[in-house]
C-alpha cells in the first residue's frame, strides 16, 4: 500500500474540496487531540523540531516506517495523513 517514502508535500482533498497537505493534517490532528509537539515527538521517538518540520513541510519525504507510528500516535490512519480518506469524528 505504501512505498518506501511518501512526499509530505502531496495534497489530498479534504472536506469540501479544500486542499490540505500532510503537514497540515498532522498539525490539525495534533491540535484536535490537544497534544503538544513535545508529546507527539516523544511518542514517535523524534525531536520536537522534527515534528515542527513535518508540520511546516520542511521535511518533504516521510518514510513509510515513520508514517505508521505517526498515525498511531495521532489516533488516525496513514491513509488519512496522506490524504486518501477524510477523518470523520464519531
Amino acid at each position: 500500500f505504501l512505498s518506501h517514502s511518501c512526499d509530505i508535500s502531496r495534497t489530498g482533498v479534504y472536506g469540501r474540496g479544500e486542499k490540505m497537505d500532510i503537514g497540515k493534517r498532522i498539525k490539525q490532528r495534533r491540535v484536535e487531540l490537544k497534544m503538544s509537539a513535545d508529546t507527539l515527538a516523544n511518542k514517535i521517538g523524534k525531536d520536537r523540531s522534527t515534528v515542527y518540520r513535518y508540520e511546516s513541510g520542511s521535511i518533504t519525504k516521510l518514510s513509510a516506517d515513520m508514517l505508521e507510528p505517526l498515525a498511531a500516535a495521532l489516533d488516525t490512519s496513514p491513509a488519512h495523513l496522506i490524504g486518501l480518506d477524510k477523518w470523520e469524528e464519531s
